[in-house]
């Protein structure tokens, strides 16, 4: 959306002024004054700074499950009355791991088109991170673009988890290996950032 309307960035008086009311409505919702507009307003802020931040590049995944989270905090709010406790939790949380993967297929796939189901783009990150599992796979071009197509059908089909509960075990079994496979051909991951 920034992209379309170009605005300037917002000044520095601008952001601390922003993040200075993103903390005192976080200090409401966190001494149990939570009153149902919190949550949007926490939404609606966190959104504005990760759109200047993340609008004008590459989207940082590391932020992703944060920006998931903050993104159903009005749900959360809203299903405090309409749905016990168990349920809303894990729901949401289902919710929120289901979108994110979702939404980083869709952004390869809207970024890139499909150029990325080529050997070609996963090549690229490869020689970029230059891990060495990554760079002995360089060798077996239809392999690299197995594995490109591979990510792609995993992360747009992981929502289906959602609708299927009876392939969960299967799902989270491909995102072990997705993730493996992220930390070993490309260096990605750690105990903080999976």
């Amino acid at each position: 959306l920034l992209k379309l309307i170009h605005p300037d960035f917002p000044s520095a008086h601008w952001l601390a002024m922003v993040q200075g009311i993103l903390v005192v409505v976080i200090g409401l919702v966190a001494f149990r004054r939570k009153p149902s507009w919190a949550y949007w307003i926490i939404a609606i802020l966190y959104l504005y700074l990760q759109a200047f931040f993340f609008s004008f590049e590459k989207t940082d995944h590391r932020f992703a499950p944060l920006t998931w989270v903050v993104l159903i905090l009005p749900l959360w709010s809203w299903a405090d009355t309409h749905k016990p406790m168990s349920l809303k939790g894990l729901g949401l949380i289902r919710l929120a791991l289901a979108l994110q993967y979702t939404a980083a297929g869709l952004e390869k796939l809207l970024s890139a088109g499909t150029d990325w189901v080529s050997s070609h783009s996963l090549a690229a990150f490869i020689v970029q991170y230059q891990q060495p599992a990554g760079m002995a796979l360089l060798e077996y071009d239809w392999l690299i673009g197995l594995l490109a197509l591979g990510n792609i059908l995993f992360q747009l089909g992981f929502v289906s988890i959602l609708w299927w509960p009876r392939l969960r075990w299967w799902w989270l079994g491909l995102a072990v290996c997705f993730h493996t496979g992220t930390w070993l051909l490309l260096g990605i991951g750690d105990l903080i950032n999976p």
